[in-house]
């Protein structure tokens, strides 16, 4: 893993910390994030990603919490917000290569607002991300 994604994962360990440590909707989808992003390299080879992408949206829709990965992710299905976590999946899966720096920042820009739709929705409070820091 670069620095870059080791600062950015830190510093979502400290928001979790302070602002969202008794939220465990918050912190599981703060945990998505990181395995998608953890498992999307914009060089790595689309099926490859692609098939990490489907693995988890499969464990997520059939309920399979079974293994180390998908069990941090149970909460979505006890909180009933499975649709929207598998359309935020869907959204990151629309991330193409920046070869299309248009078609690559709307995609980004798609999938940041629904997880901020979701981050308001699961918090008291009104913290936002920024497609630039999740892009950084």
């Amino acid at each position: 893993m670069n620095k870059k994604k080791k600062d950015f994962f830190y510093t979502r360990y400290l928001q979790k910390q302070i602002y969202f440590r008794k939220n465990a909707v918050v912190n599981a989808l703060f945990n998505l994030e990181k395995y998608l992003f953890e498992n999307f390299e914009f060089k790595q080879d689309i099926p490859t990603a692609y098939i990490k992408q489907k693995w988890i949206y499969d464990c997520i829709n059939k309920n399979d919490y079974s293994n180390e990965i998908s069990s941090q992710f149970r909460v979505f299905s006890e909180r009933r917000l499975k649709k929207k976590i598998l359309k935020l999946i869907d959204s990151f899966s629309e991330i193409s290569d920046l070869s299309e720096t248009k078609i690559f920042l709307q995609a980004f820009q798609k999938f940041n607002d629904q997880f901020n739709n979701l981050l308001s929705s699961e918090s008291n409070n009104n913290f936002k991300t920024s497609i630039y820091f999740q892009i950084y």
